[in-house]
C-alpha cells in the first residue's frame, strides 16, 4: 500500500509541476495608451506613425488622451515615410530626436526579439515590432507590445494593434490583399479593438525581423 501511495503522489507532483510549468502568465505595463489609427485622417497608412504617438503617451511624452496622440500621430507621420513607405531607421530617429532612449534591433533572430521583449517588459517599458510581411498585413505593419504570456504551448504577446484584432490567418491563406484578416476599428476615435490583444509570437515576427526597445524618456527633443 505504501508503494502505491508513492507512486500516486509522484505522479501528483509530476502532473503539478507540468501544470505550472505550462501555466501562462501576463506580465503587463501599468502605464498604457491606445489610438486607433483608423480614426485619423489617413489612418489606413498610419500604423508607423500611431504606434510612435502610443509610445511617446506611454513614456511621457504627450499626453495619454486621443486628441494629443492623434496630433502627434498625424505630425510625425511625413517624417517616418519616403516614397509612401515607413522605415523603422526613421522611426528610430523620431523617437530621438523627441528625446525618448530607444535602440533598434535590425533583423534579429525570434529567439533574441523574445528576450528583448521579455527584458523590456519586465523593466515597465513597450516595444516596437515590425510584423514580419504576409502575415498580418501584405507588406507588414508596426505594432507596440505591452506584455507577454509564455508556456510551454507557445510564447504569446500582449498588443496595443492600432488598426484592430487580427484573426490570426496569415495573408497567404486568404484571397485577394488579406481580406477579412481583421476585426477592424471603427472610424470613431472610442473604437479600440486591437488594445491589448493576444498574438502568437513566432508567427507574428516570423524567423527574424526588427524591433524597437524603448527606455523611457532622456534630454528633452525637439518636440512634436
Amino acid at each position: 500500500m505504501n508503494r502505491y501511495r508513492l507512486l500516486l503522489c509522484s505522479l501528483l507532483l509530476l502532473h503539478a509541476g507540468l501544470l505550472a510549468d505550462s501555466a501562462s502568465h501576463d506580465v503587463a505595463l501599468t502605464s498604457r495608451a491606445y489610438l486607433n489609427q483608423l480614426a485619423l485622417p489617413d489612418g489606413e497608412e498610419m500604423c508607423s506613425s500611431t504606434s510612435l504617438a502610443m509610445v511617446l503617451a506611454m513614456v511621457g511624452v504627450v499626453e495619454p488622451d486621443h486628441a494629443a496622440m492623434a496630433a502627434a500621430a498625424e505630425a510625425i507621420f511625413p517624417r517616418v515615410q519616403r516614397d509612401g513607405q515607413a522605415y523603422i531607421g526613421m522611426m528610430l530617429y523620431e523617437l530621438l530626436r523627441q528625446g525618448v532612449r530607444a535602440e533598434l534591433h535590425a533583423d534579429i533572430p525570434a529567439d533574441e526579439g523574445w528576450q528583448i521583449i521579455r527584458s523590456q517588459v519586465d523593466a515597465g517599458q513597450p516595444v516596437i515590432v515590425r510584423t514580419s510581411p504576409g502575415v498580418l498585413t501584405l507588406a507588414g505593419h508596426f505594432l507596440v507590445v505591452v506584455g507577454y504570456r509564455s508556456g510551454f504551448s507557445r510564447r504569446e504577446v500582449i498588443a496595443y494593434d492600432p488598426f484592430g484584432r487580427w484573426h490570426e490567418v496569415p495573408c497567404h491563406l486568404l484571397p485577394g490583399a488579406c481580406a477579412g484578416n481583421y476585426d477592424r476599428n471603427t472610424a470613431d476615435p472610442s473604437s479600440a479593438k486591437g488594445q491589448g490583444v493576444v498574438y502568437h509570437f513566432d508567427e507574428v515576427f516570423g524567423r527574424s525581423n526588427y524591433l524597437i526597445s524603448v527606455q523611457g524618456r532622456g534630454t528633452d527633443g525637439g518636440g512634436t
